[in-house]
């Protein structure tokens, strides 16, 4: 073997070498990480869950969750749903952590996080003495004494089976009393959104047809309109509607979910849970309330596309 060869043979080894040790700094790096979150979950939640790791979930179509987790047991079982939330309090975001159970029914308890309320006012959501009205709580949760016939918030139904390879979903934002903003979407198996697919030519309806994220588009503005899907007019056999110019696909679905998601906003003591609000804090306690419902809707959106 000569000079030249062997001075080769020695960078490829050294080479190799390197490559090596980037390779297990780089997986030594990212154990640490996940033990760091694990640990860091398991402080927040584990007094809420029977649980022996937590597994991250993906978030599409929840703005407001931060990060997710399925608690799971001994028996890879799913016991229930760690949400973290970041919701607008009075003096700016306050990050919610809820425990919501695997059936996605009850809220099993919160924790606040970060948040920027002031003291002996708003900064009051992190005592006991409101944090444990969520405790084994029914969802959907509202205000004590409220009075409103909309609770504001973000409201989400996601239809429990598939409709052409596709779960429809309809999300709605309620404000003052109003429904501010809608989305009507749907998901197939792999988490591609209709909407999306539609705008990039790669779900085509029939000739002569709106794309369908156009169609979605128009029943949305037709909600917005009547504030009220009960009031939306179609074919009820057919599920169809010719009320509205350039809606052809079928509209059943979406009055259902709308019907649905709407419904949270409007709770009554039969179907939910009443939290006391606290003094002088409405706008504080408010938020924390949405974070939770918003927690439980993830959850509900989560079983759903699994098939539960």
């Amino acid at each position: 073997m000569n000079k030249t060869t062997k001075t080769v043979f020695a960078l490829l080894a050294v080479a190799a070498v390197s490559t090596g040790v980037l390779f297990a700094a780089d997986w030594l790096t990212h154990a640490l990480l996940q033990e760091q979150t694990t640990d860091r979950i398991h402080t927040v939640y584990g007094d809420f869950f029977d649980a022996v790791r937590y597994e991250e979930l993906p978030r599409e179509g929840f703005d407001a969750v931060e990060e997710a987790f399925a608690a799971v047991n001994n028996g890879g079982e799913t016991v229930g749903y760690a949400v973290t939330v970041s919701v607008q309090g009075y003096a700016g975001r306050i990050e919610v952590h809820t425990a919501v159970s695997a059936d996605g029914t009850r809220v099993g308890g919160i924790r606040i996080g970060s948040h920027n309320e002031t003291p002996g006012y708003g900064a009051r959501i992190t005592g006991n003495a409101f944090t444990d009205q969520f405790r084994d709580a029914v969802a959907p949760l509202y205000l004590n004494g409220g009075n409103q016939p909309k609770g504001d918030g973000q409201y989400r139904a996601t239809a429990k089976q598939e409709e052409f390879g596709f779960f429809d979903t309809v999300e709605l934002t309620v404000k003052d009393g109003q429904i501010t903003a809608v989305n009507w979407d749907a998901y197939d198996a792999d988490g591609n959104s209709k909407k999306t697919l539609s705008k990039n030519g790669e779900y085509v309806m029939a000739e002569g047809s709106l794309p369908w994220h156009e169609q979605a588009q128009i029943m949305e503005q037709a909600l917005l309109y009547t504030q009220d899907p009960q009031k939306l007019l179609y074919n009820p056999d057919s599920g169809k509607t010719d009320a509205y110019s350039g809606a052809t696909v079928r509209i059943s679905a979406f009055i259902t979910l709308a019907t649905e998601a709407l419904s949270q906003a409007r709770p009554d003591e039969a179907s939910g849970t009443a939290v006391d609000g606290l003094s002088g804090a409405t706008t504080s306690s408010k938020a924390v309330i949405a974070a939770a419902n918003t927690a439980v809707q993830f959850a509900q959106a989560q079983r759903s596309s699994q098939g539960g």
